[in-house]
């Protein structure tokens, strides 16, 4: 049989295609499916629906008829198409797969930057989640409508519980938890939510520019809007609730793996949510300047979904230009070419972010070591869409402001730019000083996958107390700090010893509060209370509570880290794959110090990663008396070339 072949597309009428699904022949559902394509244009007078969906397999191979010409498409668009194929009538869509000359890389850029026109223009966006268990489709989406019941009536009845749970709903959800029925219930909404669709990158834009959409999975489907995004902001809230009064059931390990999942597909729906909110209320927000929820750069958004996954490195980009635009906040865009260089694209997208917020703080996502052969170390680590749970948590996301930040080259401002032969950066810095000696490193791995959170924090907590009793003997200052955990900021005497200076000094790092004496550890506490009145859903701040937040702020700040000591005595946390030799460097315009590795052969650097150097988070380096020994020492400002 004839293999189909596409006609071209012009691309300054903004022409895309639509197919048409023929009904089913005889009733049958296994009848080989017809389709038709038709040329339109964006804004025309013909009507149409979009698919939204995963591709699945990696090469098509089920055969269709597309204008009586063999066409093959994938084993998840053909069931898709089966089951939205009436016994009467036509049916009109929009399906990436077939609508898009796949072989033409030209028409494939162009009809992706109308890809948001597309799917903002359909009359309905289905979301094809697959064909599904029926009986458990059913009861999933039946549970959904519940729990979307509720979270309308206690946003109807007091909006502050938009965000915070309200006390009577944690009461009646951790008493149905003991219930089989619910129990079952649970785990049928955990099976639904779990499909990879939620998880593709494509699917923010798809949505959020959809006027209708309906999630669909086999023959049943339910609204977006009224449905699955508010049933969402309901599990986010009460999900602790959940598992606490599921505590009690038989079955508990079985399941807890399951609902641990169901936390992270309703964060990952949520953050669609609140994109598709933006974009419906931006007439509003426009009147009032509020643009807290919009992203400033692309780099900033890409960032922010680095999550959801991709299967082309150039989508973590392209996937959102369309809501970009739509948001219309004069941000610079890149155009969408699939055969750009990663490198020349990403930056392309750092320069614009560079030129916006005025420092350099995508270094703290640079890829570092970590990196592919052939990728250069300051690409962000998320560019290629693998999730790395082995990352340490950025420096600068633990900052407590306005109480605590990070400028350790004070208000400098960047200079960097882009040599594309080399894949190279090139930034103005000076060196701070060369490492001689690194500690173990304070792998937590091993523990992520635990579901109880008690048990989970409890181990943590003796594993980093290894890793403290390494670092401590290694720095001389175990028996001034002893064993217990988590150390505490409180100091004793206004002239602490030498030694004690040190152990106090190892205490704020750990903590990563450069100013240890304008702190104490009630003053991190009253921050933490601040936080908690503000967001948490925590009822009562106890002082178990205070002791677990210490403790897992030294954890975070630790987390795949190790100790560094450098020839000058001074030490610090850098990444787990800092080692002797490694150079401490301060960028101008970089909030935090960074660790690079020599390439001698090149004369060129690699970025390792981000360094926290107690007493140089705050522009010490660059005070007069230590920067004219930077100079004395024979090590001045200069240009790093970073591969």
């Amino acid at each position: 049989m004839v293999s189909f072949q596409y006609s071209p597309l012009d691309a300054t009428l903004r022409e895309i295609r639509l197919l048409v699904l023929h009904p089913a022949s005889a009733n049958s559902w296994d009848s080989t499916l017809e389709i038709s394509l038709i040329k339109s244009q964006l804004g025309g007078p013909i009507t149409y629906s979009a698919l939204s969906y995963t591709w699945g397999e990696p090469q098509p191979t089920y055969p269709i008829l597309l204008d009586g010409m063999e066409f093959k498409v994938r084993r998840n668009l053909l069931e898709a198409l089966r089951y939205f194929r009436s016994t009467k009538d036509r049916l009109t869509m929009w399906v990436d797969a077939i609508c898009i000359n796949q072989d033409d890389i030209r028409e494939r850029e162009s009809q992706v930057a109308l890809i948001r026109n597309v799917y903002k223009e359909a009359e309905i966006v289905w979301a094809w989640l697959g064909a599904g268990n029926p009986t458990q489709v059913r009861s999933a989406f039946y549970f959904l409508h519940n729990l979307a019941s509720r979270e309308l009536k206690n946003i109807t009845e007091d909006l502050r519980h938009a965000k915070i749970p309200r006390a009577e709903t944690m009461q009646l959800v951790e008493s149905e938890a003991t219930n089989d029925t619910y129990v079952r219930r649970w785990l049928d909404v955990a099976y639904l939510l779990d499909s990879l669709w939620f998880s593709r990158m494509w699917v923010i834009q798809e949505v959020v520019m959809g006027q209708k959409v309906y999630v669909v999975c086999g023959h049943l489907g339910v609204s977006w809007d009224e449905v699955i995004s508010l049933a969402c902001g309901f599990i986010l809230k009460y999900w602790f609730h959940v598992v606490s009064g599921m505590r009690y059931t038989r079955r508990y390990k079985l399941i807890t793996e399951k609902l641990f999942s169901l936390s992270l597909s309703a964060r990952q729906i949520n953050e669609i949510a609140r994109a598709r909110m933006v974009r419906m209320e931006l007439p509003r927000l426009t009147e009032i300047s509020d643009t807290d929820f919009r992203p400033k750069t692309v780099y900033q958004m890409a960032s922010h979904y680095q999550h959801f996954n991709i299967t082309e490195p150039r989508d973590r980009v392209y996937a959102l230009l369309g809501i970009l635009e739509e948001y219309n906040n004069n941000i610079k865009c890149p155009s969408i070419s699939y055969s750009i260089p990663l490198a020349d694209l990403y930056w392309e997208i750092i320069k614009s972010d560079i030129e916006y917020i005025r420092n350099l703080d995508f270094l703290s996502e640079a890829l570092g070591q970590d990196r592919p052969y052939g990728t250069p170390s300051w690409v962000p680590y998320w560019h290629d869409g693998i999730l790395k749970k082995d990352r340490e948590t950025p420096i600068i996301s633990l900052e407590l402001a306005p109480e605590i930040t990070y400028k350790a080259t004070a208000t400098t401002l960047p200079f960097c730019y882009f040599n594309s032969r080399l894949k190279a950066l090139r930034i103005a810095g000076f060196t701070g000083a060369v490492i001689r000696q690194v500690g173990e490193i304070c792998d937590l791995s091993d523990f992520d996958n635990l579901i109880n959170s008690e048990t989970r924090h409890s181990r943590q907590m003796q594993h980093l107390s290894h890793i403290f009793d390494n670092w401590t003997s290694i720095l001389d200052i175990k028996d001034i700090l002893g064993g217990s955990l988590p150390y505490k900021l409180d100091i004793d005497g206004d002239n602490p010893s030498e030694k004690q200076g040190k152990a106090y000094q190892f205490i704020s790092m750990i903590n990563m509060i450069n100013e240890i004496h304008e702190w104490s550890t009630e003053k991190l506490f009253a921050t933490y209370e601040s936080k908690v009145q503000m967001h948490s859903t925590v009822r009562f701040i106890t002082a178990t509570s205070k002791q677990t937040y210490l403790g897992t702020r030294q954890l975070e700040a630790t987390k795949h880290r190790r100790l560094f000591i450098t020839h000058g005595e001074k030490f610090g946390l850098g990444p787990k794959a800092t080692q002797p030799g490694d150079v401490v460097v301060f960028f101008y315009g970089c909030r935090v110090p960074m660790i690079l590795r020599p390439v001698k052969a090149l004369h060129m650097w690699r970025v390792v990663g981000e360094a926290y150097c107690q007493y140089e988070m705050n522009g010490e380096m660059l005070e007069p008396d230590i920067a004219a020994t930077r100079y004395t020492l024979g090590v001045p400002d200069m240009l790093f070339w970073v591969i």
